[in-house]
């Protein structure tokens, strides 16, 4: 914001400077033909001594004209270089406001597509937690389903197949048959960051026994083993070994 006000305080001085230039400019185109008239006013007739416009009076004449010529030679050769230097600054002030302009659509563009990238990079990230709270509510509504080894719904599930049967439900992803092919599934996550839909584990990366749906904090829904049925677990009584995060 501060970079913006400071190019915008820029872009008003240079106009202004370009206005002051160009009122300099219209002076000058001015003043050798408001010279001219003066001279023409004070360049009347001289008369001679004896009151008469003789000969002396005409060279007299002639000489004032010829001075005033020579006055405004020399005030035009001056108005000249004043000009040209008026001129090239005209130039560079032009020069400069169009750069401060180009300069600040440029940042203008710039700050809009970062601010269009984090609003789709945020609405990315809130989607997919949606995603991942929709896989630990079904889970939920899956309490008291008995334990089947190899089990894939709501008949009877297994730690894997309730973990797979879940995710399809939520987003129609299909995801590997077993917890070790699950294990290898998104990106690792700290158990302080756990969200509910998070993936814990029981084993070795790649190679766990275990798995279980995150509710976030140490609890997880999970179908624990034979005899049992699916229920809510925390890490007081069965700590996972580690935790991993889908990116739908």
């Amino acid at each position: 914001m501060q970079t913006n006000e400071l190019r915008h305080r820029r872009l008003r001085s240079g106009l202004i400077a370009l206005a002051l230039a160009l009122s300099a400019l219209i002076f000058l185109i001015a003043s050798p033909r408001m010279a001219f008239a003066a001279d023409e006013e004070s360049g009347a007739a001289v008369p001679g001594a004896n009151g008469s416009y003789g000969t002396s009076s005409l060279f007299a004449d002639e000489g004032a004209h010829e001075a005033a010529r020579e006055h405004r030679r020399s005030s035009a050769s001056g108005n000249a270089q004043l000009l040209g230097a008026i001129l090239g600054e005209i130039a560079k002030s032009s020069d400069t406001v169009y750069e401060q302009q180009a300069e600040a659509a440029q940042e203008q563009r710039e700050q809009q597509r970062l601010e269009e990238e984090a609003r789709v990079a945020a609405e990315e990230a809130a989607r997919e937690e949606n995603v991942r709270a929709s896989v630990a509510d079904i889970a939920l509504g899956l309490l008291g389903v008995p334990y089947v080894s190899g089990g894939t719904t709501p008949a009877g599930f297994d730690c894997s197949g309730l973990v797979r049967y879940c995710v399809l439900q939520a987003c129609g992803w299909e995801l590997p048959r077993t917890a070790a092919g699950q294990s290898a599934m998104g990106h690792s996550v700290s158990f302080s960051e756990l969200q509910p839909g998070d993936l814990l584990f029981w084993g070795g990366a790649g190679g766990a026994w275990h798995v279980a749906i995150s509710l976030g904090g140490d609890s997880y829904v999970h179908a624990p083993a034979p005899g049992q049925s699916v229920s809510v677990g925390t890490f007081q009584y069965f700590t996972p070994s580690f935790a991993r995060r889908l990116s739908f």
